[in-house]
């Protein structure tokens, strides 16, 4: 027993050292590509990513505590609190982030808010993925398509008054604070957002009930696992996660803002960089929730892995 002590210390050490190293590691790289391309912000985006890093470890164990709760509290998560919490703390600074890089493709900025935007995606999906009840799965997904409706709708407004209130007081009287958001480099950069923001909704979405499937996951801890059940549950989030992307595309044509004019004329393989943060959210999600949410018992034989709490 005192060794299983002494091995568990030691392992959460070489993990903290490994983030340690990693984060120094990548700050370093991120730096000097800034001087390289001659970005001053570029620095700002290994400290960003460290935060990240951080955050999302932290987090982890009270994620674990919403996925083996209720479906009540998985719903509320999923629909209200991750997608607000990670608006407001990573994915509005990384937008401000990205509009001040200067000196690369117009094109190439957009691709610091996605690494944000699947950390949500993910950390929402995987939880939803360990619904058990259709009725809660349903009322999840609604929630989100409203929440996300919203916060697609007012993304204008919302930017324009934070730039406003944080910077007005700096210049000098007659400059706009916001003059940045109608910047050519920065016109498509929204919608761009919005392709993968719709591209990774849907990833995330049958990467979980890819998971309930090969890990052959009992969610209600009763019954076999259900692969038609977790098709289902992928199908009922795809088409509000298209509702949600067809009802916001008619509301900014009604303001004016032509969300699909804005994303035409792309390259097919400009989504092939966002391969990279769908595989580390992927493997991420894998490891700090699904390892940590999911427990077998040599007794129950119906599947290989249940919901921890279910047992």
């Amino acid at each position: 027993m005192h060794y299983f002590h002494v091995s568990v210390v030691v392992k959460k050490v070489c993990q903290a050292t490994f983030i340690v190293l990693a984060a120094v590691g990548l700050a370093f790289l991120v730096a000097r590509g800034g001087q390289l391309t001659f970005n001053p912000a570029f620095k700002f985006i290994g400290v960003v990513l460290f935060a990240l890093v951080l955050t999302a470890s932290v987090m982890s164990n009270a994620v674990v505590g919403i996925a083996v709760g209720p479906d009540w509290m998985k719903a509320l998560f999923v629909g209200f609190v991750n997608p607000v919490v990670w608006e407001i703390v990573f994915i509005t600074p990384a937008r401000f982030l990205a509009r001040t890089l200067w000196h690369n493709d117009a094109s190439t900025s957009f691709i610091i808010v996605p690494l944000f935007v699947f950390g949500k995606q993910y950390m929402g999906r995987s939880i939803a993925a360990l619904v058990d009840s259709p009725s809660v799965l349903v009322v999840l997904s609604a929630l989100n398509c409203i929440w996300e409706v919203l916060l697609r709708v007012s993304l204008r407004c919302r930017d324009r008054c934070l730039y406003q209130w944080v910077f007005s007081s700096q210049l000098p009287p007659g400059k706009d604070a916001a003059a940045m958001l109608s910047y050519d480099r920065n016109r498509r950069m929204r919608a761009l957002n919005s392709m993968s923001e719709s591209i990774g909704e849907i990833v995330a979405t049958w990467n979980g009930v890819a998971m309930i499937i090969l890990l052959d996951v009992s969610v209600d801890g009763e019954s076999p696992m259900n692969p038609w059940k977790a098709v289902q549950a992928g199908f009922v989030q795809s088409a509000f996660e298209l509702l949600t992307d067809v009802v916001s595309v008619l509301l900014l044509s009604y303001f004016g803002i032509h969300i699909l004019d804005l994303a035409g004329r792309r390259y097919w393989y400009w989504s092939a960089a966002l391969a990279c943060p769908v595989l580390a959210m992927s493997s991420f999600g894998l490891r700090a929730l699904f390892s940590k949410a999911l427990c077998h018992d040599p007794g129950f034989r119906e599947a290989t892995f249940v919901v921890c709490r279910r047992l």
